[in-house]
């Protein structure tokens, strides 16, 4: 390879072997939180010297330094609670870092406010909003009056509006889940005849209710996005606003920015055009409620709304010609080339303590597929437009081609296992895992994993700065967001350029730079609440261990590890993956690291492989752990502090398993 790599320009080498390097060059700007949570200890004076900082916080985000307190850091109020050792033992705490000092190991902060007691469900939930730069700010009465009150005044006069298509006579209603409180997107589909449709996807109209650069604006564009935690939502809009002009709500009249389709009961689109709509919404049904109807056409829903029984009979037709050519666009958008990746979810039930008492996987329903095809249907059109029309500043959403050095990990993998993946496009990636799956249907969630982790993450970027706008799981060059202005700024965005595109309102007077700029934080705000979610799942998922006890499940060997002597385990009924170091596990006494050839980090080679031995007479034997190996699994809690509850795998014998 050396002879190789003297007469190769880097820039052509395979990405498999290069190993990116860098270094800091300095700081262009501050970024990321200024805030910890964690607990406070007493700093004691020395040789009776006192000390000018009087407390240190150890964070409960291990990757955090401690923090420096100084006694004028501290608010007068808090100082006589402080003294009390019980009382710093029980308390967590929030911290501003206030500076770093080049000569000193560690920041100097100040205490913001004690946020709640240690093992408190809404303190930890506080903690994990705070680590990831979620502001619950909310606005001042007075101001969110002002805002909602006007346009709560005057809904009656939306019919008035200029060029609104009036949609209130038809049969619109909304799918979504049953707890569901910020309904952005309702539906409508009627016959045209001769197999041809007429199909509707009416998206709350925001972006009339929050004029460019007020306070409101401003607001909704430093959230980003609504946050969605196991036990909360932190709302990108007031849910004031929301419940009060935005939602589509059944029975009330909205305004909406409105999605027309001639389409072929074979999913072949004819025609299409947006406009500006006045909707009034028939009725809420869940995804489980929709369902019902496809499972058997001939069921009449029963719906919230005090429907009378033809309107109920027509939601159950719309219904059934939506799922039948939405099947039709689904099938096209994988012969297309499309990829979707599912991993499994759940849900926990919560207690009146806000405790968890039940987990439970989440139905996957073909109508969410329903709505998944006409939003994607929807977005791409969109995308279609805006760009068009404003081709310097339009906002997609583009989906990087994923990492080669992972794909060439999924293709070894299946090779070893004698199962045939082709890496080159999407569409070959998808093609080969539903042949793989159709033989193998245990391997799915095996598979899900391994194709899901070198993919990158989508970004929104302004076309005027980035000339790369392909969706690589869609496969398609232009994709954007439009169908949740309720919940994601963007969406807000698209809105102002589709709607000036269409003529209602004036060309939007921003820069490429400043639709990056916003591009930019809207990903970094989608970023932290994903990690957010992530956090919120693992807290309930050890509280929910914490109070029903250890979880024996099957797990698979997914990745080995030779020099840190680690496998990954794939819990595949969970979709939880955890490192773990065989060292630690129980009972073993040495863990060796057997390979035939040369092995790398990660390797999923089918000659790599751990060699354990076990400790006590009754485990006496040698396990072997390599990619694909089986083994029983123990989900406990690794930490009795709540923040820190993670569900650890420990690798254990079946046969003497204490969890049954």
């Amino acid at each position: 390879m050396n002879i190789l790599m003297e007469n190769m320009d880097l820039a052509d080498a395979p990405e498999q072997w290069l190993q990116k390097t860098g270094k800091v060059v300095c700081i262009v700007e501050a970024s990321g939180t200024r805030q910890l949570v964690g607990k406070l200890g007493k700093v004691p004076t020395t040789n009776g010297v006192i000390n000018p900082v009087v407390f240190r916080l150890s964070p409960t985000d291990s990757r955090m330094p401690d923090v420096s307190i100084r006694a004028n850091e501290v608010p007068a109020d808090l100082l006589p609670l402080l003294d009390s050792k019980k009382y710093l033992k029980e308390q967590l705490f929030l911290v501003d870092i206030m500076e770093w000092p080049e000569t000193h190991s560690l920041p100097y902060g100040r205490i913001v406010k004690p946020i709640g007691v240690v093992g408190d469900v809404d303190t930890y939930t506080a903690s994990i909003l705070v680590e990831n730069c979620i502001d619950e700010t909310v606005l001042p009465a007075a101001v969110l009056e002002q805002i909602v009150k006007p346009f709560t005044n005057e809904m009656r006069n939306a019919a008035k509006d200029a060029g609104r298509q009036d949609f209130r006579g038809d049969c619109v209603f909304t799918i979504d889940p049953p707890d569901a409180k910020d309904l952005d997107d309702a539906v409508s589909c009627h016959a045209l005849g001769n197999g041809i449709y007429s199909v509707g996807v009416h998206i709350a109209d925001v972006s009339f209710y929050i004029a460019e650069g007020t306070p409101i604006d401003l607001y909704a564009r430093q959230r980003g996005t609504s946050v969605y935690l196991v036990n909360k939502v932190v709302p990108m809009l007031p849910p004031k606003m929301i419940e009060s002009v935005c939602s589509l709500d059944p029975g009330v009249e909205r305004r909406t920015v409105s999605a027309l389709f001639t389409i072929t009961e074979n999913g072949e689109v004819l025609d299409h055009f947006l406009t500006r709509g006045l909707i009034r919404s028939c009725a809420k049904l869940s995804y489980e409620t929709a369902q019902r109807i496809i499972d058997d056409p001939y069921q009449v829903p029963t719906v919230a709304l005090s429907a009378s029984p033809c309107e109920a009979d027509a939601i159950r037709q719309t219904i059934l010609f939506l799922f039948e050519i939405t099947q039709s666009l689904r099938r096209q958008r994988f012969e297309r080339g499309g990829l979707r990746i599912d991993q499994p979810e759940f849900r926990f039930d919560l207690d009146g303590n806000g405790l968890p008492v039940a987990m439970v996987e989440r139905d996957r329903f073909a109508s969410c597929q329903l709505i998944e095809e006409l939003a994607l249907l929807t977005n791409m059109a969109t995308a279609g437009i805006i760009r068009e029309h404003f081709p310097e500043i339009a906002l997609l959403r583009r989906h990087p081609s994923p990492m080669q050095s992972g794909l060439l990990n999924l293709q070894k993998f299946c090779h070893m296992n004698n199962l045939d993946m082709w890496i080159d496009t999407s569409k070959s990636i998808q093609m080969s895992m539903s042949n793989i799956v159709a033989l193998e249907p245990r391997l799915d969630p095996i598979l899900s994993y391994l194709c899901a982790k070198p993919m990158k993450l989508a970004e929104y970027v302004c076309t005027g700065q980035e000339i790369d706008t392909w969706h690589y799981a869609l496969n398609v060059e232009e994709y954007t967001h439009m169908t949740s202005p309720i919940r994601r700024y963007p969406d807000i965005v698209v809105h102002r350029l589709l709607l000036a595109a269409l003529g209602y309102t004036a060309r939007p007077q921003i820069s490429p730079d400043e639709m990056q700029a916003i591009a930019d934080q809207c990903n970094a705000r989608k970023i932290s609440a994903g990690r957010c979610q992530e956090a919120s799942l693992n807290l309930f998922l050890g509280l929910f261990i914490q109070r029903s006890g250890p979880m024996l499940e099957d797990g698979v060997v997914v990745a080995v590890y030779p020099h840190s002597l680690s496998v990954e385990i794939l819990v595949p009924r969970l979709g939880f993956v955890e490192r773990v170091f065989c060292q630690r596990a129980e009972f073993v006494t040495n863990v060796c690291h057997r390979s035939a050839g040369r092995s790398e980090p990660g390797s999923v080679g089918p000659r790599s492989y751990l060699e354990l031995n076990w400790a006590k007479k009754q485990l006496k034997g040698v396990l072997k752990l390599g990619v694909m190996t089986r083994v029983p699994v123990v989900l406990s809690v690794g930490n009795k502090d709540a923040r820190k509850l993670k569900a650890c795998c420990r690798v254990c014998c079946i046969e003497k398993c204490s969890v049954r």
